[in-house]
This record gives structure tokens, C-alpha cells and sequence, in this order.
């Protein structure tokens, strides 16, 4: 059941292949980020809280989600300026397989 569109609050987590979140760091943050987002849907079903204490306390856990995604997209940033030779060292070695040519004799 999404609530307020509790789907919607990080669209880039589905998005992440396998190399964008590798490192210890990007899991945590997704792991927090996934904690507080089964806490919002536990805090719909809670029968017993006002109201108005369940408004607050959704808001400030979309305030922690909002602030973790921000981590979590300033991290890959980084990482991605840190390693730029990786990705162009790849392509340049694929590129380079390609172009070889091959001397077939038998």
C-alpha cells in the first residue's frame, strides 16, 4: 500500500546497477533509506497515534529519506569523479580488442 506516495520516495534505488552501489557506504544508505520507508508504513497503520503526532512523525521521517537519497546521489558522485579512468580505460581496452587485427595462418 503506498502512502503519499511512499513508492515514489527514491526512484533511484531500483535504478542503481551493481556497480553504482557496491561499496559498504552506498549499501548503508540504502539500507537506511529502506528502514525508514517501512517505518512510514508502519507508522500509517499505527491505530493508536494521534492524528497529528502521525503527521509530524511522517514528515520528519520523509525529511531523514530526503536527506539520505541526497547522501547517497552526493556519494556516487564522488565516487564517479574518483574513477573516471576506470569507465574510459574499459572502453578504450574494448575498443582497442575491436580494432586489433587478428593474423589467422594455419
Amino acid at each position: 500500500m503506498a502512502v503519499n506516495g511512499i513508492n515514489g520516495v527514491n526512484p533511484q534505488a531500483g535504478q542503481m546497477g551493481m556497480n553504482q552501489a557496491t561499496d559498504s557506504y552506498s549499501r548503508n544508505l540504502q539500507k537506511q533509506i529502506a528502514d525508514a520507508q517501512k517505518q512510514l508504513q508502519e507508522l500509517s497503520s499505527n491505530e493508536q497515534m494521534a492524528p497529528e503526532e502521525k503527521m509530524k512523525k511522517r514528515q520528519e521521517i520523509q525529511q531523514r529519506i530526503n536527506d539520505l537519497n541526497l547522501q547517497l546521489r552526493q556519494h556516487q558522485m564522488e565516487q564517479r569523479r574518483e574513477n573516471p579512468e576506470s569507465t574510459s580505460a574499459d572502453k578504450a581496452k574494448t575498443a582497442s580488442q575491436v580494432d586489433t587485427p587478428v593474423d589467422i595462418r594455419l
